[in-house]
This record gives structure tokens, C-alpha cells and sequence, in this order.
């Protein structure tokens, strides 16, 4: 152990050490510091001379230079330094130079003459008249529009975030400004212009518009109609039939529902139900065709073990394809690759061959753009008889293009149009939220495989299945306005034979019965069905229902938030939240 010339040592374990050498060295520390703020602080090290000119690397690109100024820039300047070129480095100047420098100011420039409020219109057209050309040029349209179709800055580099603009439809010789054009100078014109001012495209307006009638006679006071008589016979007066005038027929029987209700004590106001809907065992529905698109994540974010899977469940789906249906195969990486290109395929042997060959050609490559393989979609041909199901593989990693879960979500439902969106997420680590959102908003449903990925074929195949015989498309459902009723989810899955249509709803506890309508379109023809559902004899079920029914309310009100972000439908879902006690899911994502 070190000691001190009086052999004292530096530590005594006895009396805890001494001070003063501690106190020394932080004072010395103190010292050397302020020495070097006040020394070295401005000290600049410029060592760019000693490497070669040939091994320096291009500086980095700046967007700011700061530099600490002796003064403050905002201070008057002395009188004595008015004249930036009066002290020495300008006193060789003679006064001829220094003119040839600074010009003289421009008396006008210093004191503006002062603005009139207004001026005559006769003025206003001389002063026109006086500087027209002679002949005026032909006016023609003024369209700008730029648009870039080509990606040649990656986004992660980007300066400025990317903004995705859709393409505009321009109208032929359409204006994309219009002068003003006041009306005190429209009045003011005379009958007979200048020539020159004649030759002007101008737009004009007319100065008085056409006197109103003093009394406009109804059409409806001509309708005179029999308040005894029916409606089919108030409908014959006006040469309509019942049976013409609704596109959807009513087929009550053959649909059947079953209903359970929870009521929870005071002092919650409402009562909760779950309400499912199947075809009768008669009910004589026929399963339609359908156009089915498969689509394959092919990036290099998808490993190529899992892709190998994924190849192997799509090859079992296609076995859903019955001999109604068309469909088509379609993999994604920056952009997507029809296998048909953008028509459907009829279920042939040869079609199925060439899809075959299309799946054993992918392999993991390249970035994800989610959100623009999912919009060239709709360039595929449309049926409105057919329903339109889209099965997607992936694990949700958008990598460029719109990479934002809530962004793609609220683009792609804003576009989409009777598309039911069904994905699956290849592995547990898939993006969740975007895969959940994305499907419930989208008339869909969602599946994650949570185990190996040996499992991915046959949750691809039981996916495809699910969705494989639709009934009707394009489903609705209402209830009566004096119910107060909420049903959920919206929008409404199709119907699938097999399948049952859930919806949980809500009302208030006094509401004794209600009447429910659904629609939906099978093929040719759409289909109109009206219960009514009395909740004295619907057997009772527990709180389980109230959570189903939050949830899937909180769902829609998630999707209706990334359509169209707003505080108000934050605030309805933290109300919701604090009501139920649900918890808000994802709420880190939005």
C-alpha cells in the first residue's frame, strides 16, 4: 500500500481514507478543464491537407452551417461603420468605384406611391386596351401535371417522405386556373368593346340573372290517392307494380337464426345478444361461382424454408376451384406478377399445369410493397355476379412503397369495392394488426400460423376451403331504427355454405323485440330476408357475449380510424374501453 513521506499511509482502513488527495486532484481536474474550454474551444484541427487528394472521400452533404458570430447579427451597426466599405479595407476605393458598386437607390423602390382602394372600371379597361398586343395569341388550356411512374430513390434514403398520388383522368381543353372577374367591372362594361378587348378569351357572366315565376305548381298537387286503399293499390294509381320496383326478393324461409342474450345488472343500460344465421336444410340456395385470386409473398423477407411450404399449401388450395369458378395466382415483391396476366383462368387442366409451374418459379427475393400488389388488383375484370375472394400469403413486413400498417389498411379499404380479403400470416412473429385490420375491413378473415412451418400447407388449404361455396355476396344487415340496435362486424362477411353469419349486437334493455333485414346477392339475382326476433323467449348466455360484442365494435371502430383518422373515434374507443373494460388492441399502432 502507498504512504505519504510522514509514512502515513494513503487509505487507513480505520479512520475511511484521507481527503486531501482527493481533494487535490479534483481541484486540479477543475483547473485543466477550464483551461481547455477557454483554450482549445475555438481551436480548429484541419489535418485535410496532409491525405492525398485522391483518397478523400466526398463530405457529407449539409443541409446547415452554423457559426458562432462575434456579435449579434439583428444590432444596429455603428454610424461610424454605416458604410460597409468606409473603413480600411474600402478607404483605396475611389468615389467612382465605389458608385459603379452601389448603384443609387431607387427613389421609387423607398417610397412607394400610396395604393388606391379601388379604381374606376373605365380605367381599368384603358390601361388593358393600352398594353394588348396588336394581335392576341391563341389562348390554349393550361394542364400541369406531373406524374412519376418509375421508383429511382429508395424510400429508406428518401429526403422527403413518398407520396402516393393515383392517377388523374384530365379533361380535353379544360382549365386549370380561372382569372377573377368582378362583378362591379362586369356592370360596368360597356355594349360595344375596344377591338382588342374583343379578341380576349374571356369567361363572362351574365349581369341579370332570369326573373323567378311568382308560383311554381306542384306535381304532387295533381296526385290525389285513396287513403282505404292498400299500397299495391296507391302504387297501380301510378302505373307501378310492387314486384317491379325492388331488385331483391324475399326468401324469409330459407334462412333460419338462432339468439342469445345477456342482460347485466344495473347500471349498465343496454343488453347484449348473439344473433347467427344459416340457410334452412330446404332452403334451396345454390352455391354461385366465384373468381378466386391466390397471392403469394415472394420476398426476401419470407424465408425460403417457409416459402417452400407456402408453395406446397398453394398447389392444395387450388383444389378449391371448383367448375363454376375462375381464377388466377399472382405473386408480390416490389410490385405483383399475374400468372394469367390480368384476366381469369377457367379451372382446365392446362390452366392448372401452367399455375403449377407459376407457383415451383418463386423464390425469396427483393423488398415488399404490400399495399401496391394489393392495388393492381383491382385491374383484374369484374362480375357482379360473382363474388370476388382474394386468399393472400404473407408475413405482413411491408419493406418500401407505403410501409405504415394503418396507412395500407385505410388506402386499400377506401379502394376496394366487394373484394373479401382473406390472409394468412405464415409465422407468429407476422404482423398482426395489419393482417387482422386489413381482413376484418375487407369482408374477410384472418389466420396466423402460431406453430411450425410445417403447418403452413394445410392452414393455406383449410383458408381456401372455408371461403370455397359462397352463398350470397354483398351482405347487409339493419334493424329497425326504434330498436337502437348496434350490429357488428361491419362490414358483413359474405355467407358460405357451412359457414354462419355471427353478428353481436346491442340495445337497450327495454327494447322487447326488433325487426332485422338482411340483403345479400346470389348470381343473377339479389335476396332480401326479414326476421323478427323477440327477446322474451331467447334463451340467456353470460358475459362472454358483451366482450365478443366490444371487441368486433372496437375492430370496426379501428378500421374506421385508419380510413379516416380522427381524435373523435380515439376518443369513442377509449370510451368503449372504459365502459366494457376491453382493452383497446394494437393501440401502439395507430
Amino acid at each position: 500500500m502507498g504512504r505519504f513521506p510522514n509514512n502515513r499511509p494513503f487509505y487507513d482502513d480505520e479512520r475511511g481514507g484521507n481527503w486531501l488527495p482527493v481533494f487535490l486532484a479534483a481541484l486540479a481536474s477543475l483547473a485543466i478543464h477550464v483551461f481547455l474550454y477557454y483554450r482549445v474551444a475555438e481551436m480548429r484541427f484541419d489535418v485535410t491537407a496532409e491525405i492525398p487528394p485522391q483518397l478523400r472521400e466526398t463530405p457529407a452533404r449539409r443541409f446547415a452551417n452554423f457559426e458562432r458570430l462575434k456579435r449579434d447579427p439583428v444590432q444596429p451597426l455603428d454610424q461610424a461603420r454605416e458604410n460597409p466599405l468606409s473603413g480600411p479595407a474600402g478607404a483605396s476605393l475611389s468615389q467612382e468605384q465605389l458608385s459603379g458598386i452601389f448603384d443609387a437607390p431607387d427613389v421609387a423602390f423607398e417610397s412607394p406611391p400610396p395604393q388606391k382602394a379601388s379604381l374606376e372600371a373605365a380605367a381599368l379597361r384603358e390601361v388593358a386596351a393600352a398594353e394588348l398586343p396588336s394581335e392576341a395569341p391563341e389562348w390554349q388550356p393550361r394542364q400541369e401535371l406531373i406524374e412519376i411512374h418509375d421508383r429511382s430513390v429508395r424510400d429508406d434514403i428518401a429526403l422527403l417522405p413518398r407520396h402516393e398520388i393515383f392517377s388523374v383522368d384530365r379533361v380535353p381543353a379544360a382549365p386549370d386556373y380561372v382569372p377573377e372577374v368582378l362583378p362591379q367591372t362586369l356592370a360596368a362594361q360597356p355594349a360595344a368593346a375596344p377591338e382588342s378587348l374583343s379578341q380576349m378569351p374571356l369567361f363572362t357572366l351574365p349581369v341579370e340573372l332570369p326573373p323567378l315565376p311568382t308560383s311554381v305548381e306542384s306535381a304532387a298537387a295533381k296526385v290525389f290517392t285513396d287513403p282505404a286503399a292498400t299500397p299495391a293499390e296507391s302504387l297501380a294509381d301510378f302505373g307501378e307494380k310492387p314486384d317491379e320496383i325492388s331488385e331483391f326478393r324475399h326468401v324469409d324461409n330459407r334462412l333460419s337464426t338462432s339468439l342469445a342474450v345477456y342482460v347485466p345488472p344495473a347500471p349498465d343500460p343496454r343488453k347484449y345478444f348473439r344473433l347467427e344465421i344459416n340457410p334452412s336444410l330446404d332452403s334451396g340456395l345454390d352455391v354461385v361461382g366465384k373468381d378466386v385470386v391466390f397471392v403469394q409473398d415472394a420476398s426476401r423477407s419470407l424465408a425460403s424454408e417457409r416459402l417452400h411450404f407456402c408453395k406446397q399449401g398453394l398447389k392444395d388450395a387450388l383444389a378449391s376451384v371448383s367448375a363454376r369458378d375462375r381464377f388466377n395466382v399472382v405473386s408480390f415483391r416490389e410490385d405483383a406478377t399475374f400468372c394469367f396476366g390480368t384476366q381469369w383462368a377457367l379451372p382446365t387442366g392446362e390452366n392448372f399445369a401452367r399455375a403449377f409451374a407459376f407457383i415451383d418459379s418463386l423464390d425469396s427475393r427483393g423488398d415488399t410493397d404490400l399495399f401496391r400488389s394489393l392495388k393492381s388488383l383491382m385491374a383484374l375484370p369484374r362480375d357482379p355476379e360473382r363474388p370476388l375472394i382474394v386468399i393472400v400469403v404473407t408475413d405482413g413486413k411491408a419493406t418500401t412503397g407505403i410501409t405504415a400498417s394503418s396507412k395500407i389498411i385505410g388506402e386499400f379499404s377506401k379502394l376496394n369495392d366487394n373484394m373479401s380479403l382473406y390472409v394468412l400470416g405464415t409465422h407468429a412473429k407476422a404482423n398482426a394488426y395489419l393482417l387482422d385490420l386489413l381482413s376484418f375491413c375487407n369482408r374477410g378473415r384472418q389466420s396466423i400460423v402460431r406453430s411450425d412451418r410445417w403447418s403452413i400447407p394445410q392452414a393455406v388449404k383449410a383458408l381456401a376451403d372455408s371461403c370455397s361455396r359462397p352463398l350470397l355476396g354483398r351482405v347487409s344487415v339493419d334493424a329497425d331504427v326504434d330498436s337502437r340496435a348496434e350490429f357488428f362486424p361491419l362490414p358483413s362477411a359474405n355467407l358460405y355454405a357451412g359457414e354462419p353469419l355471427v353478428y353481436y349486437g346491442s340495445c337497450p334493455k327495454e327494447t322487447g323485440a326488433m325487426t332485422i333485414q338482411i340483403r345479400g346477392e346470389g348470381g343473377a339475382s339479389k335476396v332480401d330476408c326479414v326476421f323478427e326476433i323477440d327477446f322474451s323467449g331467447a334463451p340467456r348466455a353470460d358475459a362472454k357475449i358483451r366482450g365478443e360484442w366490444a371487441r368486433r365494435k372496437m375492430h370496426s371502430l379501428l378500421g374506421e380510424h385508419a380510413r379516416n383518422p380522427s381524435p373523435g373515434v380515439v376518443a369513442a374507443m377509449r370510451r368503449l374501453s372504459a365502459e366494457t373494460g376491453e382493452p383497446i388492441p394494437y393501440a401502439g399502432e395507430f
